[in-house]
């Protein structure tokens, strides 16, 4: 599983976590044209995984404090049959 797009977002800290990920959400679609289906942030920003915006937002140690990333995931599935 990887990622086919996304963007880091350095977080506003006068506003909440909630409104960050409005903004990034909105950014994310205005650059890209689609919808984000994840975000992670630092777990000092994120204490559990949750759901903001309708986007899973999970917390991962990779992601710097006071950033998100917001991206959306590809799954690849091999044919059956193909090697």
């Amino acid at each position: 599983m990887g990622f086919e797009v996304g963007l880091l977002w350095l977080m506003d800290q006068k506003v909440s976590l909630d409104v960050n990920v409005a903004h990034a959400l909105s950014w994310h679609f205005h650059k890209y044209g689609v919808e984000a289906t994840v975000i992670n942030a630092n777990p000092e920003d994120l204490a559990e995984a949750r759901v903001i915006g309708g986007v899973l937002a999970v917390p991962e140690k990779s992601c710097l404090k006071g950033n998100l990333f917001v991206g959306r995931k590809s799954v690849r599935v091999r044919e059956l049959g193909k090697h």
